[in-house]
């Protein structure tokens, strides 16, 4: 009988042995996809500190060409407007010139408009001279 209480306990032992092991094997895939999602979430926190450098990177990059264009922008303002100003000038002294000439060639005009109607006059009266002359 007391081999029976041994194998029956030991049936028991054995029995509670597959049980721990089953719950050990169970621990272990558990701890084996626990370490496996790790591994995952450390890839993809890599990835996205890897995406994050390159978005700051690419933004860095971004600023510098809105910096170097809007510099860019200024400075063809800045041109423009100085060819402008010179224009403006250039166009002033070209009024101021043309007014002159005006001046100039209004009394030039007058002064050969005078001319002529003197020797018109001057016609005019020898002309009566002469018919005075003829009909005496």
């Amino acid at each position: 009988m007391e081999n029976k209480i041994i194998e029956s306990t030991l049936k028991e032992l054995l029995s509670v042995v597959k049980i721990i092991n089953e719950r050990v094997g169970t621990l272990e895939e558990g701890q084996q996809s626990l370490a496996s999602s790790q591994q995952a979430l450390a890839e993809s926190q890599q990835a996205l500190t890897e995406s994050q450098q390159a978005l700051t990177e690419s933004h860095q990059a971004l600023t510098e060409s809105h910096q170097a264009l809007a510099d860019s922008q200024r400075e063809g303002f800045r041109k423009v407007n100085e060819q402008l100003e010179r224009m403006e000038l250039k166009l002033e002294a070209t009024f101021e010139q043309t007014a002159r000439i005006t001046e100039e060639v209004s009394s030039v005009i007058v002064d050969r408009l005078d001319a002529h109607r003197n020797m018109i006059a001057k016609v005019e009266e020898e002309v009566e001279i002469l018919k005075s002359r003829h009909k005496s």
